[in-house]
């Protein structure tokens, strides 16, 4: 008898429990809600009830994610910094936008409500896999019985790593009002490199009017910084740059992102597929993630639409390009700036911003990685593409 006579895909669509209400689990339910499923086909499960601010997202792309009604701020002018050398770009068909978690969160929570999806505010404490369904024990000792899960629970991610190559990205950032007018309300602050003891940092700044602005410090290394370091260099930088402490700390943020070529996608099973950070989702050159989520949640949407779904994997040569940038900054972080600052003085941002959105061809990306500092990075690249297609990595 045919496959399609026993199994009627096409009437019935999988129900998916997703564990983790952050951008993975929102984004991932927002696209299967737009692939067809229905609200009461999907539940997710996230002890927290995400409507305060605990992060803001930035991304740039040639068109927003959200509708208008969702406000977040959009630049047309990004500022590139390294060793001295500061270099202003006009983003031409891209725009660099940034939304706070609160504004993400209600927007997203309202279109899944609309669509009736459940919410349980509840912990997942253990996911059993049956050959053909899957359950899940929750805190209250519920249990939630489904066709797949999608797990997006941090990952432990072990740094430094024997078998690949990871670092930790680390932040503070302080929202500051100042007593004058110091912000280009059109102009953001990319990347503005500076030297600190052990790996990479850079500065970005996003105003959101000429006195207020978010002024944050990114730090990739082994080692996570206690909250006053950020501070301190915060408060200096702010000084430095413009003349004077700010008037007021609205708020202040950290956090901590890993940053690894470890294919944590490869730990899902056929019924649980790791997604968000879990699942490899941060860039790992870049520690940017949320263009590559709203981009990744569709596929794995389309993913399970399918007859006998596979779970969810990355194209194997973006893997190659992340990996090889990764190590490179990871051995030489004295060097990350100028590679970030010659990618675009090279390139200009649209080429670059395609480059980092893995949206550019085989043959571009090449191209652009030889306005790196070649001879490291062509030997790696090369060596990195064997050590996977040998399948030792």
């Amino acid at each position: 008898m045919p496959e399609t006579e026993l199994k009627p895909h096409h009437h019935h669509k999988p129900t998916i429990v997703l564990i983790g209400g952050g951008a993975a689990g929102l984004w991932t339910s927002m696209a299967l809600l737009s692939d067809g499923w229905r609200g009461d086909q999907l539940t997710i499960v996230e002890p927290s009830g995400k409507t305060e601010d605990d992060r803001t997202w930035s991304y740039w792309a040639k068109e927003s994610l959200f509708p208008p009604e969702v406000k977040q701020q959009v630049f047309s002018k990004i500022i590139l910094a390294s060793n001295g050398k500061q270099q202003s770009y006009d983003l031409g068909a891209h725009r660099y936008y940034s939304v706070r978690s609160s504004q993400f969160y209600a927007y997203a929570k309202e279109v899944l409500a609309k669509a009736g999806v459940r919410w349980i505010n509840a912990k997942a404490t253990n996911i059993s896999d049956k050959t053909d369904s899957v359950e899940v024990l929750l805190s209250d000792n519920s249990q939630l019985v489904a066709d797949y899960i999608l797990d997006s629970r941090p990952p432990e991610i072990v740094v430094p790593s024997e078998r690949f190559n990871a670092t930790l990205q680390h932040f503070g950032g302080w929202f500051v009002k100042m007593s004058a007018p110091v912000f280009d309300e059109e102009e953001v602050v990319f990347m503005d490199f500076i030297e600190v003891g052990e790996g990479v940092a850079f500065f970005y700044v996003i105003p959101s009017s000429n006195i207020e602005s978010l002024v944050e410090i990114a730090v990739f290394s082994e080692n996570v910084w206690e909250h006053a370091q950020y501070d301190d260099k915060i408060k200096h930088y702010i000084v430095e740059k413009y003349g004077a402490p700010p008037a007021e700390i609205k708020e202040r943020e950290y956090g901590v992102i890993p940053m690894t070529d470890q294919p944590l996608w490869r730990g899902s099973t056929r019924r649980v597929w790791n997604i968000g950070t879990r699942g490899g989702w941060v860039q790992p050159s870049s520690g940017y993630a949320f263009t590559r989520t709203f981009r990744f949640a569709k596929e794995v949407a389309s993913n399970l639409s399918r007859g006998n779904p596979s779970p969810w994997a990355p194209s194997s040569i973006q893997q190659v390009f992340n990996a090889v940038m990764l190590s490179y900054i990871i051995d030489n972080p004295e060097k990350a700036g100028s590679i970030f600052y010659n990618l675009f003085a090279n390139n200009g941002p649209s080429r670059t911003f395609d480059f980092l959105d893995e949206d550019s061809s085989i043959g571009q990306t090449i191209r652009l990685m030889w306005t790196c500092p070649q001879l490291p990075f062509a030997g790696r690249a090369i060596k990195e593409t064997v050590l996977r297609i040998m399948g030792t990595k």
